[in-house]
């Protein structure tokens, strides 16, 4: 024997990254539930305030477009199902949302979307890989739009 066998030990770094991946994950599904949740109570704050200022809506039907909001999709990147969350004004008249393709074509359209917190569930499988673009449509004026990318 010319020396005596050492141990050593160390980290496969290549095996840690899908777990540090996945953490980020899930801290960007907290965040994104969080700025929902922070957008609803802003919402509920302006319509409190408004109504001790006296500022009701009495006969209005125009909607405060600075109130409807889109958020981004989550989780995107994705390869199986997305969900888009929105938050509209009660006095929302016809709200949609576009999924564009590249060449800006209308490849779906979601409409009658309600008041208040809502969300769509997109699949993957309805549409093929690449990037698209959603815009959120208050009485015929975009609001909003985002990016999602399907991946395979």
């Amino acid at each position: 024997i010319i020396h005596e066998a050492v141990d050593y030990k160390g980290i496969n770094y290549m095996s840690l990254i899908p777990v540090l991946i996945g953490g980020m994950q899930e801290q960007q599904t907290i965040i994104d539930d969080k700025q929902f949740q922070i957008a609803a109570l802003n919402a509920r704050l302006d319509k409190l305030e408004a109504a001790m200022n006296g500022e009701g809506k009495r006969g209005s039907t125009t909607p405060d477009l600075g109130k409807a909001q889109l958020f981004q999709n989550n989780p995107n990147p994705f390869d199986e199902n997305t969900v888009i969350r929105y938050s509209l004004p009660e006095n929302c008249g016809k709200c949609t949302i576009d999924v564009m393709d590249t060449n800006g074509k209308v490849v779906k359209s979601f409409s009658n979307l309600s008041a208040g917190n809502g969300q769509l569930l997109i699949g993957a499988g309805s549409l093929s890989a690449g990037s698209y673009t959603y815009t959120l449509i208050v009485n015929g004026e975009r609001s909003d739009s985002k990016t999602m990318v399907i991946t395979r």
